[in-house]
């Protein structure tokens, strides 16, 4: 009687290179490996798309690899309503709406040691140190025997109808905000070690076993394997079929099933005392057209976040068909590159065949087993026949596997940076307008950062009432560059290029950069920072040291600061204002006067647990600015007449041949004129005003030979704006 060696079982994914599964004896073995005809075997898509749908099977995930689940519970989307605005010049309230959602999340069949990263929608959504990057928390159930019913799905469902889930992994998720992911639950796939070290072939094939029921013990089989998922509901079959792809495992008869690799051998040699009498050599016969010219390999490539990758192995000059395979597994470019080498070359030695007889000392032998020739080539039995007192075998050569992993390239991918969010930093300030508009409300701007490379965001809260209450106000993300000036600045002409003066400062994080200008570009407005409370513009950044740059080639006093030109000092503030990260908040105007405490809370953190800071609301925004450029002349009948150019908030650009905007409701100015204490006070239309001699006398006793005078242009909003303070030597 022959025993037939099983060819493959079934076609992997998009191809017949499924490794020859060997002899199965027995009807009963064949119905516990063998399923009914129907089922697929496995697919790399199968671990990449999440579902809720009743009665799919949970993964079997070994070593590590990335797999999506299945959600096993959600409490549905919680709506939050955030209410902002509403004061008297800063229009209606606006309410808007934010959506998060709790639920659960089945990983694995399986018990594992832990979560890595987690990804939603391919961004990455928790680092491999744990950090969230969107607001909401993560608790894992790693499957043991021990673990008890999750809090959340016990108090939503009830003590009595929350289970453990125990021996099932899985992840449980609550509030998690949606914004991010078009307020849906995204599609959620994990970084899986299930596995202390890297699992054989050996014991994965004996977990699915196990599982099936089967008994099975394995011979060889001890390559290790970074990866490995069983997704679907097949056969035992399908999954050694599958790791056949990579150990050229078979599957030989007996009592129970025994598997082998290349590595296992028998020490059988044909040599004369095996051969039947009067038989020198054996035949060997060759097929033709049945190898492919080419065999693409798909796999889970480990160094681009198991996304999915192809390494193809080509046969020279070898032309015809191509074959495929994909395989859920996780390996480098090179072992996956291996792998497709590797079948590609066991197919095409495979086209060789074996025919010989052996005497009755062969009777032992069986399908499966290995044997030497008198050449040193080896072979695998895929036939027996006892016939005529002989032992007539068919065979097929034993491909050698090199055990190196080949050069390859698994391409590139965009991959998300799992970085340290680090410490959050931030700071609040007034500006006169900036970005070309009129505000009509007082304006608060966050600039906020952090100290690690991998920040992301951080929620604004304010409270105007001493932190008494609260109020989210938006998100501030994207990281403004920003640190503190290690050197003060001198006061200086801010009419012309400061050529002599530098500011070397440090910058909170490594991934923030400051880069020099062209003059043409600085004058059209970049780099623009603000130094203290003073606005700068540099035109060479010159990195010295790691987050440390001198900035030179400066204009000093921007937009009306040069007020704060005197009051430099080392430590003071350092924020590059030129980025779209800045958060502008629109303030009431019954809010100048007030202190607005300020919060910037990272995700996962308490707003108590965040830092606070106070800020004493100017309207800086809607303060006119200092007027420039004034003059006093003593005029025939011992008067004095004072001049003075306006600058104005609607317009910082030099236009020749036009006057600045005004950009208040009427032109009106303060002016005082004093000397020592002794002062005259006025209001006027025009910028000019003239002190009469009789004036002079009357406030201060004489004709002075010195005066000093201070005007502010005046706001119907807030008031009088900064002043232009002058000293002045009348020519008498």
């Amino acid at each position: 009687m022959a025993t037939l060696v099983l060819t493959t079982v079934g076609a992997i994914v998009g191809g017949p290179i499924g490794a020859t599964i060997g002899a199965i004896a027995g009807n009963s073995i064949d119905q516990m490996l063998f399923a009914p005809k129907g089922r697929t075997g496995p697919r790399l898509d199968d671990l990449t798309v999440q579902s809720s749908a009743y009665g799919l099977p949970h993964p079997r995930l070994y070593g590590t690899t990335r797999a999506a689940g299945n959600v096993i519970w959600s409490r549905g989307l919680r709506e939050t309503a955030h209410r902002s605005g509403g004061g008297k010049r800063s229009g209606g309230r606006t309410t808007t709406y934010s959506y998060s959602a709790s639920f659960a999340v089945a990983i694995s069949a399986r018990p594992i040691v832990g979560i890595g990263r987690i990804w939603a929608d391919g961004k990455l959504l928790r680092g491999a140190a744990g950090e969230m990057t969107a607001e909401g928390s993560v608790r894992i159930y790693t499957g043991d025997e021990m673990q008890v019913p999750d809090p959340l799905i016990a108090a939503a469902e009830g003590a009595a109808n929350a289970p453990a889930y125990r021996g099932l992994a899985y992840a449980v998720f609550e509030d998690l905000q949606l914004g991010d992911f078009a307020n849906r639950i995204p599609n959620l796939s994990f970084e899986v070690t299930s596995d202390a070290a890297p699992p054989t072939i050996a014991a994965i094939l004996g977990d699915l076993a196990e599982a099936a029921g089967v008994r099975v013990s394995t011979g060889g089989l001890s390559a290790p394997l970074p990866g490995f998922a069983a997704a679907t509901n097949a056969p035992l079959s399908t999954w050694i079929a599958s790791l056949g792809e990579l150990g050229d495992v078979r599957a030989l008869g007996g009592r129970h099933v025994r598997l082998h690799d290349d590595g296992t051998d028998t020490d059988i040699v044909l040599d004369d005392d095996r051969l039947v009498e009067g038989e020198s050599r054996h035949a060997i016969a060759r097929r033709s057209g049945d190898a492919p010219a080419s065999v693409t390999f798909g796999y889970l490539d480990i160094a681009r976040d198991y996304q999915a990758g192809t390494q193809r192995a080509f046969r020279a000059g070898a032309r015809g068909r191509e074959d495929h395979s994909a395989l859920p597994v996780a390996l480098s470019a090179g072992a996956a590159k291996r792998a497709a080498q590797s079948v590609l070359q066991r197919l095409w030695t495979r086209r060789e065949t074996s025919a010989f007889r052996l005497g009755y000392r062969a009777l032992a032998l069986q399908p499966g087993d290995r044997l030497s020739d008198r050449d040193g080539r080896r072979w695998e039995i895929r036939r027996t026949a006892f016939e005529a007192m002989t032992v007539a075998i068919e065979a097929e050569p034993v491909n050698a596997d090199g055990g190196v992993d080949a050069v390859a390239d698994g391409g590139r991918a965009e991959t998300s940076v799992d970085a340290p969010q680090g410490e959050t930093q931030f700071h609040a300030f007034e500006l006169p307008p900036i970005v070309g508009d009129m505000p009509s409300a007082p304006r608060l701007w966050i600039a906020a950062g952090g100290t690690g490379s991998g920040w992301r965001r951080a929620e604004i809260w304010l409270s105007g009432d001493a932190g008494v209450s609260w109020s989210s106000i938006g998100m501030a993300s994207g990281g403004v560059p920003m640190g503190a000036a290690l050197s003060g600045l001198p006061a200086v002409d801010p009419t012309r290029w400061d050529e002599i003066s530098a500011l070397d400062v440090e910058l909170i994080s490594d991934a923030m950069w400051l880069e020099s200008r062209p003059a043409l570009s600085v004058l059209a407005g970049a780099n623009l920072a603000l130094v203290g409370d003073e606005l700068i513009q540099f035109r060479s950044a010159v990195p010295t040291a790691p987050r440390c740059f001198r900035l030179s080639g400066l204009l000093r006093g921007r937009k009306a600061s040069e007020a704060a030109m005197t009051a430099h000092m080392a430590g003071e503030r350092f924020v590059l204002l030129e980025t779209p990260a800045l958060f502008p908040i629109e303030l009431s105007a019954d809010a100048i006067g007030t202190d607005i405490a300020v919060r910037v809370v990272p995700p996962n953190t308490g707003t108590t647990d965040s830092p606070q800071a106070d800020h004493r609301v100017t309207g800086r925004t809607l303060q006119p600015l200092p007027p420039v450029h004034g003059t006093a002349r003593v005029l025939a009948d011992g008067a004095i007449a004072f001049s003075w150019i306006r600058r104005s908030r609607a317009g910082f650009g030099w236009i020749d041949g036009v006057d600045a905007p005004l950009g208040e409701e009427r032109e009106r100015y303060a002016v005082r004129c004093s000397v020592g204490d002794a002062t005259v006070a006025d209001e006027v239309g025009d910028a000019a005003w003239t002190l009469s001699a009789s004036g002079q006398t009357a406030a201060f006793g004489m004709l002075p030979e010195a005066v000093h005078l201070e005007v502010r242009q005046l706001s119907a909003a807030v008031g009088a704006g900064a002043p232009f303070a002058a000293d002045f030597i009348l020519n008498r």
